[in-house]
């Protein structure tokens, strides 16, 4: 058994079968295995996914029934104009989910949608906020883990 502490003092409970069956898992490297990119993948997100928000992120979380292993996808609004700017969000959003083995551990699936305030925003400030919204997602959400 794996156990995660979270933000407000509760606990995420994994068996070990869960939390070994993906390699990423092991070190603290993000595995571009992860990372869903095919069309079906993501559209499978919006379809079948159940939908969170904060002020700088929309949460999909989807249970592994439909996926063979955990994935996620990152995307930033349209209305963040440049491209090197989406680029910058996308990165720390990525460098955010490597540092916290509680997404990499989870039995879901993770599309993060970064809205156009997350530009602005700093880092530590995206961070707590991307967190908070995967473990309320995670807590609020009735699926079996």
């Amino acid at each position: 058994m794996i156990v995660i502490p979270l933000h407000d003092y509760s606990t995420l409970i994994l068996s070990d079968e869960m939390a070994f069956r993906n390699p990423a898992v092991l070190n603290n490297k993000f595995s571009r295995k992860l990372i869903a990119k095919k069309k079906k993948e993501i559209a499978l997100f919006f379809s079948k996914g159940k939908k969170f928000s904060s002020s700088f992120f929309i949460l999909f979380l989807l249970s592994t029934e439909y996926q063979s292993f955990p994935k996620v996808f990152f995307a930033v609004s349209k209305k963040v104009n440049r491209a090197c700017q989406r680029n910058l969000i996308k990165r720390r959003m990525r460098e955010i989910f490597r540092q916290h083995p509680f997404f990499k551990l989870s039995p879901f699936a993770f599309g993060w949608i970064a809205k156009e305030k997350a530009l602005k925003a700093p880092f530590e400030e995206l961070k707590t906020d991307m967190i908070k919204l995967g473990e309320k997602a995670m807590q609020g959400d009735k699926l079996k883990i």
